[in-house]
């Protein structure tokens, strides 16, 4: 397997929104290459660009979302597009959002998930069933990874680091099932906040790439 690195895309300094532009326009080439495209990024809003080629194409598409919080406002600090609304954004597009090691959600989070009722594609820590959260998942796949989702004693350099998240081998399990049986599409790791001279949570979120692609 072939794997090339593309330069690094400029943030737009004019508004999320038009950064979220710039990642549309790379990820449709990307799908429309048939390229297998995973986003190394920052803030959690980056889906909210990355999944609309893929909703396009897939039709039955699932956006797996791996994190500690549900990011499901509608609005914070003002944006639509700020790192808390990334998955709200995404349920606007996909044919659904499933969301796994959870462990913050707000009340305005809750009483959107009751209202649309969405409480079974929801998976609060300390539960993880591999099995039942890939059943709720549609064929094709595109898998959201906040670096929050894992436990701060295996990713501390996150910006909201949250305890009781997942293991390294948690991930794999979803990862191995995941890819058995769905069609992964695409994906994205973000959050990552190097702390400097520590590279042990770099490398786990490397070496974590590395085990998606191989599965």
């Amino acid at each position: 397997i072939s794997i090339y690195t593309l330069e690094e895309l400029e943030p737009s300094m004019a508004s999320p929104e038009k950064t979220l532009d710039r990642i549309e326009k790379v990820a449709e080439q990307l799908v429309e290459d048939n390229k297998f495209m995973v986003i190394i990024g920052g803030e959690h809003n980056i889906p909210a660009g990355s999944v609309r080629p893929y909703a396009k194409k897939y039709k039955d598409l699932t956006v797996l979302q791996i994190d500690a919080h549900a990011d499901l406002r509608d609005e914070f600090e003002d944006s639509r597009f700020n790192h808390a609304c990334g998955m709200r954004r995404c349920r606007e597009m996909a044919k659904k959002v499933v969301q796994c090691g959870l462990r913050s959600v707000s009340q305005e989070e809750m009483d959107f998930v009751k209202e649309k009722g969405l409480e079974k594609d929801l998976f609060f820590m300390p539960g993880f069933d591999v099995k039942k959260i890939v059943s709720r998942c549609t064929d094709h796949v595109y898998l959201s990874f906040d670096l929050d989702g894992m436990d701060p004693a295996y990713i501390p350099a996150t910006g909201t680091p949250e305890p009781g998240g997942l293991n390294y081998y948690q991930v794999l399990d979803l990862f191995r099932e995941l890819t058995k049986q769905k069609k992964v599409v695409g994906a994205d790791f973000v959050e990552l906040a190097p702390i400097p001279g520590f590279h042990a949570p770099d490398f786990t979120v490397a070496r974590m790439i590395y085990k998606l692609l191989g599965y």
